[in-house]
């Protein structure tokens, strides 16, 4: 006898209710949870009757295909993530394939498009403060409207340490006589600047690896290495807008290369 894997043994006993079951019938449900990241999914499934299964890791492309096979076997499936920063473009390929993906009732759809155009209109207004203003490529003009909206005037910070006392990327210390112990980020400043200027680094990465301090991220090697590699080149980074906003040293000098902000839209 074969032995079916236990989550295909209650797919098969799903589809034996769903053949049995009369055609004027509802066919049997199958619910997908969905985990959403930029290069993988993680997948929950709940058959009809059943307790959720273990989750499983896979690519997209692999996540909606399989998803996808549900509908081809005459399932009716549904299915729920949030979008988040990964957009809404999993939904409108699940939605294409048959998929019921979200909850119409509890959200709905028109709401969610008007809270989108009300951002939009605000994301236009902060990007008009730095439209044709030279910043540095790769950042783009919303979050430089937004560091800049944040910080207010550059010029009332008198050195690196009070930028970065700000931004709150300063080394948290336990010192005691000749003993200096310095640990992970204290996190007492302003926490938007840390979570915009984290999200620069990784747009440096790819649009001006030149920018020196990028060096200390091409030497870590693991993820919990390269992301405190980011932190202190953040800091960084907050201190080199501070010297360029108040004209104690050139953008070039630093390794950083100026564009004419444009706006997104």
């Amino acid at each position: 006898m074969i032995q079916i894997p236990i989550s295909e043994r209650s797919l098969a006993c799903a589809k034996e209710k769903r053949n049995a079951k009369p055609k004027d019938e509802e066919t049997p449900i199958v619910k997908f949870g969905l985990d959403v990241h930029a290069d993988q999914i993680t997948v929950c499934r709940m058959l009809e009757g059943s307790l959720p299964q273990p989750a499983q890791k896979m690519s997209p492309t692999k996540a909606l295909s399989w998803i996808a096979g549900h509908v081809k076997e005459g399932f009716t499936v549904k299915s729920c993530y949030e979008a988040g920063p990964c957009g809404f473009w999993l939904h409108r390929a699940l939605t294409a394939k048959g998929v019921d993906n979200g909850n119409r009732r509890a959200c709905g759809r028109p709401r969610r498009c008007f809270f989108e155009k009300e951002l939009a209109a605000l994301n236009a207004q902060l990007e008009a403060l730095v439209i044709g203003k030279l910043i540095p490529k790769g950042l783009g003009a919303l979050t430089t409207a937004i560091l800049e909206a944040e910080v207010l005037e550059w010029s009332r910070f008198k050195n690196r340490k009070q930028v970065g006392s700000f931004v709150g990327l300063c080394p948290s210390e336990r010192s005691s006589g000749a003993t200096r112990i310095q640990g992970c980020v204290n996190k007492h400043g302003n926490p938007r600047m840390r979570h915009y200027l984290a999200e620069a680094v990784w747009r440096l990465e790819r649009w001006q690896p030149q920018y020196p301090p990028l060096r200390l991220l091409a030497k870590s090697s693991g993820s919990r290495a390269r992301k405190k590699a980011a932190v202190a080149i953040a800091r960084r980074l907050a201190v080199d807008l501070w010297r360029i906003a108040t004209g104690q040293c050139s953008a070039q000098k630093l390794g950083l290369e100026l564009i004419v902000a444009r706006a997104s839209h």
